[in-house]
Parts: C-alpha cells; structure tokens; sequence
C-alpha cells in the first residue's frame, strides 16, 4: 500500500467515525424545507415606547422610544402572526429583572406601536396591531390590517408531530438585514423533554438563542416555536443586591436564559384561547 493511499484511507476512516448518523425516515432535501418554509417568517418592526419609574427611569429616562425588529412566523393564511413576548418588548421584561436582583425598585411598562411586517416579495411592508400576549407562554400574536384579500404562506402549527430524544429538528430563521434578511436553516437535535414548569422540547446548542421562530421536523411538519421560560419571581432570591443567592440564582442560566420549544399542541391550544378572549368587536380567526 502506498503512502498516498495509505492516507486517503486513513481520511476515510475518520470520516466514516465522525459522521453524524441520519435517522430513518429523515429526508436530505434541506433545501425544499428553507424554500417551503421561509415565506412564513417575517420581519416585524416596531417602535417600543418605554415608560419607567424608580432607578431605570433614572438610568434610561423616564419615558423614550426606541426602533426594534424580530423575526415570527406567520399561522394562517389571513395574516395572523406570532411572536415572542420577549422580543416584542425589547427584552425590557428581563432588565426589569435584573435590575430588581441589584435591589433597584423600579417599574417598566412596554408599548409595541408603529408595527410593520416585511413579507418577502411585497415591496411595501404591512401595517399590524398587537392583539393579546400571554407572558407566561413567552407569546405574543399580531395581526395585519391591510393584507386586504391576500392569501400569506403560514406554518400550519395543526399539523404536527412530536419528535423524541434524539431526532433531529431544525428551525428557521431570517439574518440581520445586513444580509438582506436572508432565510437560514438552523440544526439540533433533541436533547430533552420536560414536563415541567409544563411540557417542552429542549433542543441542543445550535438554535437556542432566537425565540418567536418555528421549529420543524425533516418533512416539514411543525413541532413547536421557540419561547423564553424563566422562573416566578418568587423562585429568586428576595434579598437585593448582589447576594450569594442572587449569584447561584444566575448561575442557572445556563439551562433557563436559552430558548426552548414549546410544543405545536400548545401553540394551537394557546393560540384559540387567545382569539376567544378578544372583544367582540376585534375580528377574531376561525
């Protein structure tokens, strides 16, 4: 055997070792589900007015607005969009917290206006209104006003399946707009599923610091989106400052300050019950 042969079959070998097995049934065609997939998501733009009291009022002023933009996936064909709570407030929520850790009392109220949606191919974007948010789901739906009779791609959340420990998923997400805001593929698999603060899909590290996007098995089908899920305040340390139980508070972050997915069941569940609290008066989805 030769040596230059002798280390092709060496490469091989070690190719051979590190691959990453495909489970059965997983398809290849990563570039169909990025084509099939990424008219739903979204760019949403708002203009966030924050109004603070107490030591952020102090640091950031009293009253301010400031521009923003998230990615969401839109969920039916009128224009019903979802979001991350999280992000549509400008992770404003989570200072609020921190800055209760460091024992500065203050209170911070987030109001999403001037919302505009990018959809892919229109030249102008849509106008929209906040309909309702559920914080402790970490969501928040949209809807566009002036889609007239357009017909939006969406990510039917009905259709889904329920992935085990292992399997591989993958999100969708759109870049900075450095980059045009160019669809992505993001890959993981499952790492974990918990049942509690409730059921969710723990994926592993490569998709879990966005939120508000969808997550998909390799057919297409959803599983769920990604949301933000932190501890009641009552699970924190009540002493201000910088205690030792506000350090081994933090040092849990490892696992509860990244994204998980909540499951499609429950986006569909949480999404009627939603709808079904609006007034009469906004119209709701079938």
């Amino acid at each position: 055997m030769t040596a230059s042969l002798a280390r092709r079959l060496h490469v091989a070998i070690l190719l051979a070792l590190t691959a990453t097995p495909q489970l059965a049934g997983e398809s290849t065609d990563f570039g169909k589900l990025l084509e099939r997939t990424a008219p739903a998501l979204v760019t949403v733009q708002l203009v966030l007015q924050v109004k603070t009291t107490g030591s952020m009022g102090q640091l950031i002023g009293d009253s301010q607005g400031f521009e923003t933009e998230t990615v969401c996936t839109v969920i039916d064909a009128q224009g019903l969009i979802l979001c991350s709570n999280t992000q549509t407030t400008g992770y404003m929520g989570i200072m609020q917290r921190v800055m209760g850790h460091m024992g500065a009392q203050s209170d911070l109220a987030v109001t999403p206006t001037q919302i505009r949606v990018l959809v892919a191919g229109e030249t102008k974007p849509f106008t929209a209104k906040l309909l309702v948010r559920d914080t402790d789901l970490d969501l928040a739906w949209l809807q566009i006003e002036n889609g007239g009779d357009r017909s939006f791609a969406f990510v039917d959340f009905a259709q889904n399946a329920s992935p085990g420990a292992g399997d591989l998923i993958f999100a969708i997400r759109r870049l900075d707009k450095f980059f045009d805001r160019a669809p992505s593929l993001l890959e993981a698999r499952v790492s974990s599923i918990t049942q509690k603060p409730r059921a969710l899909i723990i994926p592993t590290a490569g998709f879990e610091t966005s939120l508000g996007i969808p997550v998909l098995t390799t057919s297409g089908q959803a599983i769920g989106v990604l949301v933000l899920q932190l501890p009641d305040e009552s699970e924190s340390s009540s002493r201000p400052g910088l205690s030792l139980e506000m350090m081994g508070w933090s040092s849990r972050m490892q696992d509860i300050g990244r994204g998980v997915v909540l499951p499609a069941a429950d986006v569909v569940k949480a999404t009627r019950k939603a709808l079904a609290s609006l007034p009469e008066e906004t119209p709701k989805k079938d």
